[in-house]
């Protein structure tokens, strides 16, 4: 998988990895990917490219065919093999556990940084803008925990999705910590990245 590569500033202790929103690509990404790099100063940053592409251009992790929701959720589950196993093999290569591992997705990437944090129990998982694909999703630890922020106007992923996802996990049993951006758009914005920064900086202080 194509992917970008941002190295750790100081002694390599944790790896990251983003997933782009739909119809995006690798280098829209890398941006987030640099903030982070910033604030998170230990971390291998890994920014791939969705695996199949767009019509309209940019790539996908998933088909978004029609507005039914169950639908994302079938054709999540159907690329899930393969995002464990590009997850996996970076881990196997930096010899670490996933308890070295944060996923950080933006709308159908905070989807799958979600779902696929859920079943790797990663150390950490952080969703922009994004949902639950699965209310009925099987909980195995207590991790990941879990950071969500939201825009309160936006448009194309409704707050409402933060909220309910929220409701679900915690009563799983999860720790999730939310963030509400004074943003207007579907947008991944600079307070959401230093809340979601301390909040992951937080949790790898023990």
């Amino acid at each position: 998988m194509a992917e970008l590569l941002i190295k750790s500033k100081e002694n390599m202790k944790r790896t990251i990895i983003l997933f782009h929103g739909y119809g995006k690509d690798r280098d829209i990404f890398a941006s987030v990917g640099r903030a982070f790099s910033r604030a998170v100063v230990d971390a291998d940053i890994h920014i791939p490219n969705g695996f199949q592409e767009c019509k309209e251009g940019g790539y996908q992790w998933f088909p978004f065919t029609d507005e039914n929701v169950d639908s994302w959720k079938k054709a999540y589950y159907n690329v899930e093999p393969q995002l464990k196993e590009y997850v996996e093999t970076i881990v196997q290569e930096k010899n670490q556990t996933y308890n070295d591992v944060t996923l950080i997705g933006f709308s159908q990437g905070a989807m799958v940084s979600i779902m696929l944090g859920l079943k790797l129990r990663v150390k950490v998982a952080i969703a922009f803008a994004g949902q639950l694909l699965d209310p009925n999703v099987t909980i195995h630890s207590k991790q990941p925990k879990i950071f969500m922020a939201h825009s309160k106007m936006d448009k194309v992923v409704p707050i409402s999705e933060m909220y309910s996802a929220e409701k679900i996990l915690k009563r799983k049993g999860l720790e999730v910590k939310t963030f509400i951006s004074k943003a207007t758009e579907h947008v991944v914005d600079i307070d959401m990245i230093k809340a979601s920064a301390d909040f992951l900086l937080e949790q790898n202080s023990y």
